[in-house]
């Protein structure tokens, strides 16, 4: 496949609609729609576990592209600054927690039918014990509202059942991580 045009269709503040065309081996010309965000296009997942409890950091937010709350794991935009940098910040701002990245995933695509999205799942243990992660405080930005979860993994696929009954949406990561086996131990 050869681009062979591209125009922007719309954009606001968070995204733009693209419409590209396409020709493929036999000269046939295709055309798409996809999404681009406009302020970064690489966002960091962060996977915290609580040492030495287990148990895992999961978040319950609103999100207006499903018009509810969704169950899922700390993340955010790349801005400036590191990969691991960006993680913390992140991790920090939506839970108050205060962690340690022990590893970064490589680069994936988020939902490459419809967006040109790339992240990366990082894991980060966090030492309950500190006393900076005793009562941690949020840093939200205007407009969120984060609440957090910590659990053992083998608690997350009753607890992610008990959200869904409740009206929540569920990120698909989470499910990839924790329920595919019964005992909710991670993939990962």
């Amino acid at each position: 496949m050869k681009k062979t045009a591209e125009k922007i269709l719309y954009r606001g503040k968070w995204v733009s609609l693209k419409e590209s065309t396409w020709e493929n081996d036999h000269g046939e010309l295709l055309q798409w729609e996809h999404l681009e965000r406009v302020r970064g296009n690489h966002a960091v997942i962060i996977l915290a576990t609580l040492r030495p409890s287990g148990k895992v950091v999961l978040i319950k937010q609103f999100r207006p592209g499903v018009e509810g709350d969704v169950i899922g794991l700390p993340a955010g935009i790349c801005e400036e600054g590191s990969l691991d940098e960006n993680a913390l910040r992140e991790l920090k701002e939506e839970t108050g927690y205060e962690g340690a990245i022990t590893s970064i995933s490589p680069v994936m695509s988020s939902f490459p039918a419809l967006s040109s999205s790339t992240m990366q799942l990082v894991h980060a243990d966090i030492d309950e014990l500190q006393p900076n992660n005793q009562n941690p405080i949020q840093n939200l930005e205007a407009g969120e509202e984060i609440t957090v979860h910590t659990m053992l993994p083998s608690e997350i696929p009753a607890f992610i059942r008990e959200q869904q009954r409740q009206g929540c949406h569920i990120v698909s990561g989470i499910w990839y991580l924790f329920c595919i086996h019964s005992n909710g131990s991670p993939l990962v």
